[in-house]
């Protein structure tokens, strides 16, 4: 199947309408996907929000969603891992492994949440870039 996506050149528009406050659009496989950014200001830094069809909700962000897949950023979060690591000081590798709490059986337990915003153009782009067959600059036809 071939894919369609965006020249350098466009890629270069659509992140510049971004920071001009503009919410430019794409339609990727049959979705409008819009974006613009938000500053977080408790860790000082820029993301890039996006919106499918319009909307951000909750029930996306767990792992059995097909649109959060394509469209948001995986983030892993572990929170078993901390605890296997302080048993495996406390109790040695070789007995936790015995117990089943060592860290590689931690590290299976992880979980994927989807987040609706990058925090780089560039991982955005690359992450629809790999999940999408076609990606196209949006237009609303606006009668005047």
């Amino acid at each position: 199947m071939a894919t369609k996506t965006l020249t350098k050149a466009q890629w270069k528009q659509f992140e510049g309408e971004i920071w001009k406050y503009k919410s430019p659009a794409l339609l990727i496989d049959d979705h409008i996907i819009s974006v613009r950014f938000i500053i977080d200001k408790k860790a000082m830094r820029v993301l890039y929000e996006v919106f499918i069809d319009g909307e951000i909700k909750g029930e996306w962000i767990g792992d059995e969603n097909e649109l959060a897949k394509k469209y948001w950023f995986a983030r892993s979060r572990n929170p078993f891992l901390s605890m296997a690591r302080e048993r495996e000081k406390m109790l040695g590798k070789r007995l936790s492994k015995k117990i089943g709490m060592s860290v590689e059986d931690a590290k299976s337990q992880a979980i994927i949440i989807y987040q609706p915003w990058f925090s780089s153009f560039k991982t955005m782009k690359s992450t629809w870039e790999r999940n999408n067959d076609s990606i196209e600059l949006y237009h609303e036809n606006k009668e005047s």
